[in-house]
């Protein structure tokens, strides 16, 4: 559907009163363009609006400067922690009811999923969803047995497995979504 804060069609609603009365809103992002004037903004008009609660769902995928900016072409891993770091000032203040990071495993940024758990965590976010990457046709089939973190009948690598024991992943707020993972539990 497009970046939020990057979409003219859907800066023009959120910056105007198309949302009067609604209960959630939830917005998806990859939080580079969440700047705190943005942010600012975008929450005066929703609480103007009597819009109760604002969901975040951000995707990232790494907190790692180099792994980051190597699978976010033209990304800055400056800016995003920035806004993070902004945006988790105003889940303490409230004005944010739930954030999620969002991180889509594969083998550039597996050995990164425990620091940047660590990392949600400290920012007092709601909690981290791993999905595990998909084939929509980017890649072709030898390509994409190396990128994905799973083997021919779906079961986890090795590799992943072992950083998967970090005890990081026992924290309830760390979930694994998208049938990640179709017989084994990791974490609560």
């Amino acid at each position: 559907q497009g970046e939020v804060f990057f979409s003219r069609a859907y800066k023009n609603i959120l910056f105007s009163d198309k949302l009067k009365d609604l209960n959630l809103i939830i917005m998806h992002t990859n939080g580079t363009l969440l700047t705190k004037e943005i942010f600012d903004k975008m929450y005066e008009n929703l609480k103007k609006n009597n819009v109760n609660l604002i969901y975040f769902n951000v995707s990232v995928d790494s907190i790692e400067q180099k792994t980051y900016e190597n699978l976010r072409l033209g990304g800055n891993m400056k800016v995003l922690k920035r806004n993070l770091e902004n945006l988790s000032i105003a889940r303490k203040e409230g004005k944010v009811s739930c954030v999620s990071i969002i991180f889509v495993l594969q083998r550039d940024n597996y050995k990164v999923l425990p620091k940047l758990a660590k990392y949600m965590i400290e920012l007092g976010f709601d909690r981290l969803e791993v999905q595990k990457i998909f084939n929509w046709g980017t890649y072709s089939d030898k390509e994409f047995k190396k990128i994905s973190m799973f083997d021919e009948n779906d079961n986890p690598k090795p590799e992943l497995v072992k950083v998967l024991k970090d005890p990081i992943f026992q924290s309830k707020d760390i979930m694994f979504v998208g049938n990640v993972f179709k017989s084994e539990t990791y974490g609560d």
